[in-house]
């Protein structure tokens, strides 16, 4: 066999194997999936893999520091792998939060989701409420058909920095809405809802710190 069709019988064969090893973990409070913490399953799933996440409330923190600058915070989820996708069941069906309001744990902030380099996929199906900052993203991804709330104390949503971040199809409640940081390049907003955005200086979309496209 030559050496250029050796090497496409080699490509072929990863790329099935790499299908053939993708994987669909299931979330469920109830105990009936793979796992019941939103977090052990995103530590146990590989690029390429799904992550189905079941009716009810997901609200359990863990103590984190950023991968990109050592930020410290509690999170419930926490995304740093590459290519996993995030599904939740809809919009008042699967939530990430506390069932009260917790904006600092153990001296630390609290977010609901921290997405931090290399990760990237999609997040979609989620409400996030009752912590400081319900979702903090370092890095690309799509964020879609999620409800944010803020609860009035941080915008529901920072894009801390990163590029091709697209925010689709998302509803935001209480204050103000999404916040960019320096670091942020071709950031896409579109047909997004922003309830009960008040006056005083809040915000629906902030483009601040230097920001650009």
């Amino acid at each position: 066999m030559g050496i250029r069709r050796w090497v496409l019988s080699f490509l072929l064969f990863l790329s099935l194997t790499t299908t053939a090893y993708a994987r669909t973990w299931h979330v469920e409070s109830d105990g009936s999936g793979d796992f019941t913490e939103i977090q052990d399953a995103l530590d146990a799933a590989s690029s390429g893999d799904s992550v189905l996440v079941g009716p009810g409330r997901y609200g359990t923190f863990r103590p984190a520091r950023s991968v990109a600058d050592g930020t410290p915070f509690q999170t419930i989820v926490w995304m740093t792998k590459p290519g996993i996708d995030l599904i939740g069941s809809g919009v008042g069906v699967s939530f990430i939060g506390p069932a009260t309001l917790v904006s600092e744990l153990d001296g630390l902030r609290t977010t609901g989701l921290y997405l931090d380099p290399p990760a990237e996929g999609t997040i979609s199906g989620f409400t996030f409420d009752n912590v400081q900052f319900p979702v903090n993203i370092r890095y690309r991804c799509v964020l879609e058909d999620c409800a944010i709330v803020s609860n009035g104390r941080s915008f529901g949503v920072v894009l801390i920095s990163g590029e091709d971040v697209l925010v689709r199809r998302c509803t935001f409640t209480d204050e103000d809405g999404i916040l960019t940081g320096g670091l942020v390049h071709r950031a896409v907003i579109e047909d997004c809802t922003f309830e009960d955005v008040v006056g005083g200086g809040s915000f629906a979309v902030a483009i601040a710190n230097g920001a650009t496209e």
